[in-house]
């Protein structure tokens, strides 16, 4: 999915943190989502709601049961998109991806790629016990003395320095150890 979250605003809220974003497609908003932290589910506001209704599909996430209902076309192509996504299983329980969590995972990755982004230009960013780890930066990266800081860490067996690798890549790993 090459969907993104912009204009993201966060607070604390009853559950935990909460949000407001605008949802994107390539670079164009389609919907607002609102988490209000309060323990339900996120609103979505399509906005291309006053556009002619067209029939989508819809699957329950517990059953896999598909669902013909009249949404907007945006509403449709996500959904056409969860449809398309294998079923998630955790263990103990298995369930299909629903709007509520594509939604949030576009919302939180956001929030990572822009913390992540920040972090690059001013640290060397590493995993090492399957934790992530930081040294501040004094000089640029390219400098003799940061580039012998990264030489240290791959001496200690670090495999993972985010500095060095393809940023979505980067992102993935952080994003899947809950950066």
């Amino acid at each position: 999915m090459d969907y993104t979250a912009t204009k993201i605003k966060t607070f604390n809220g009853m559950e935990g943190r909460g949000y407001n974003a605008t949802i994107c497609l390539n670079g164009k908003a389609v919907a607002e989502v609102i988490d209000d932290a309060h323990g339900g589910p996120i609103m979505v506001h399509w906005l291309d709601y006053k556009c002619p209704k067209v029939e989508g599909e819809v699957r329950a996430s517990h059953t896999g049961e598909i669902e013909k209902m009249a949404m907007t076309p945006n509403e449709a192509r996500f959904h056409a998109l969860l449809n398309a996504l294998p079923k998630i299983d955790r263990g103990d329980f298995a369930y299909y991806p629903s709007v509520d969590i594509e939604m949030d995972n576009i919302v939180n990755r956001s929030i990572a790629a822009k913390r992540l982004t920040a972090m690059l230009k001013k640290k060397i960013v590493f995993i090492k016990s399957k934790a992530i780890y930081t040294i501040t930066l004094v000089e640029p990266l390219e400098s003799d003395r940061a580039q012998a800081s990264i030489k240290r860490l791959k001496a200690d067996g670090v495999q993972f320095i985010f500095n060095e690798m393809k940023f979505e890549d980067a992102l993935t790993m952080a994003y899947d150890m809950g950066f």
